[in-house]
């Protein structure tokens, strides 16, 4: 992971904590490849990238991404759906995980 990304996430963790917020969700666009460095395009797929306070990271993605995510971020902990299930259950994981 490039130390700029470490960093980033570091800082946005401290103000997080600071202001007394959980954590901040990003969906795909600048913020998204801020904090990340991958260029994923918004789509009617959900998919969102989540930083807590305590810099962890978590994610929801569509199940066609799973290799270019888990390449970049190998140690996020991500739900990963598929069109032919939906992904409300991601997104009840990700909310119980956070």
């Amino acid at each position: 992971m490039n130390e700029n990304f470490l960093k980033r996430r570091s800082l946005l963790a401290a103000e997080l904590k600071a202001s007394g917020y959980d954590a901040c969700i990003f969906v795909p666009g600048p913020n998204f490849l801020y904090y990340t460095g991958l260029r994923f395009n918004l789509m009617e797929r959900p998919t969102f990238l989540a930083i807590t306070d305590m810099g962890e990271i978590l994610g929801v993605m569509p199940e066609l991404e799973r290799q270019m995510w888990h390449a970049a971020e190998p140690d996020a902990n991500v739900f990963y759906w598929q069109d032919s299930d939906g992904y409300d259950g991601a997104v009840a994981e990700l909310a119980e995980a956070l």
